[in-house]
């Protein structure tokens, strides 16, 4: 760990109680509440240089969507889960809803257009074509309302 100079409490419990050999009970547990106090205490400061943490703070609406999703996990748990999730994936999540909004419009028009020169003439290629940018619209639109 660096910085700590004992290596079990034993070896705390020696240097700490060496004037004292008729130590009681009482005397050793709170020696050994110490060494683990300096211990902890010791191990989080090594923590920090390694690994940076951060504090959070979440909204009631928030914290009951955790809530909802996390299950049995720990909200930590369920928390470092989701990032690490988060971090593996390598499809961009965030879907840009004004680009998708346009693109609707568009396929829209197209579809507009296409059933104005179906209505001119007579082709089961313009047909299909519609049938596909239908179902296309239909995708679109469930993306753009989930």
């Amino acid at each position: 760990m660096g910085e700590f100079e004992f290596t079990s409490v034993h070896q705390y419990l020696d240097a700490v109680l060496q004037n004292n050999s008729n130590a009681s009970d009482t005397q050793i547990k709170e020696a050994k509440k110490a060494y683990w106090k300096l211990y902890y205490s010791a191990y989080r400061k090594q923590k920090r240089k390694s690994r940076k943490e951060f504090t959070l703070g979440f909204y009631k609406e928030q914290l009951t969507k955790i809530n909802q999703k996390r299950g049995t996990q720990t909200v930590s748990k369920f928390l470092y889960k989701t990032i690490e999730k988060e971090l593996q994936s390598d499809s961009k999540s965030n879907v840009d809803a004004d680009s998708i909004a346009e693109i609707h419009l568009a396929l829209m028009q197209l579809i507009t257009l296409i059933e104005e020169l179906l209505g001119h003439t007579d082709s089961d290629k313009m047909a299909s074509v519609l049938d596909q940018l239908d179902a296309l619209e239909d995708a679109v639109s469930q993306i753009l309302n989930s």
